[in-house]
């Protein structure tokens, strides 16, 4: 035992462990649910829960492959998005912050909650990574870290079961709906493409 809490000790050893078992534990399936990437997350919660920890850098490098993993995946269609839909994108996103920062004052009042420890369970409710390391900047307290560990699996576990369980609920074929919204009908009038 000695031997695995040793190799646990090494950073890199860590960090490659934490990403293998989360990995599996985000593959899981159940009844056809699974949290994905998130289950790396999670993993990580429990070690840190055990007082494993890894170095400040690799925590920054770790945020900024993040952000970019996710900048250059949405990138693509970002600008094609807000040129139809941006408005109406921009205005849902405005309500969802504006209606999260009300709840969380509300929350802290009632619970007399820090202000650290109010903004790392809201980042964590609405899984918002980049918004932890804002809250950790601006805090200067790591009780915010502590928030966004407590809230994110509730935040996964509600857009799990939104994104996945409610169009089984709802009975929509999301694979259909986006072929017709991108492979439309073609007739014999339809103007001919370069590939026809």
């Amino acid at each position: 035992m000695n031997l695995l809490t040793d190799l646990l000790d090494e950073p890199l050893l860590l960090l490659f462990v934490i990403l293998f078992l989360g990995s599996l534990v985000g593959q899981i399936k159940i009844k056809g649910l699974s949290i994905g990437a998130a289950g790396v997350l999670l993993v990580a919660i429990v070690f840190g829960h055990f007082g494993y920890q890894v170095s400040p850098i690799v925590q920054n490098l770790g945020l900024s492959l993040f952000i970019v993993a996710v900048g250059l995946q949405a990138g693509p269609r970002f600008f094609r998005m807000m040129r139809t839909n941006g408005l109406i994108f921009g205005v849902i996103s405005l309500i969802v912050v504006v209606v999260s920062v009300i709840i969380t004052f509300i929350v802290s009042k009632i619970f007399h909650l820090s202000s650290a420890l109010s903004v790392g369970l809201m980042t964590g409710a609405l899984t918002s990574t980049p918004g932890l390391a804002a809250a950790l900047q601006a805090t200067k307290d790591p009780i915010a870290s502590v928030g966004y560990g407590i809230a994110y699996p509730f935040g996964v576990l509600a857009v799990v079961l939104f994104v996945q369980l409610l169009p089984k609920i709802l009975k929509v074929d999301l694979i259909k709906d986006f072929n017709e919204a991108n492979n439309p009908i073609k007739t014999a009038d339809s103007p001919r493409s370069d590939n026809d």
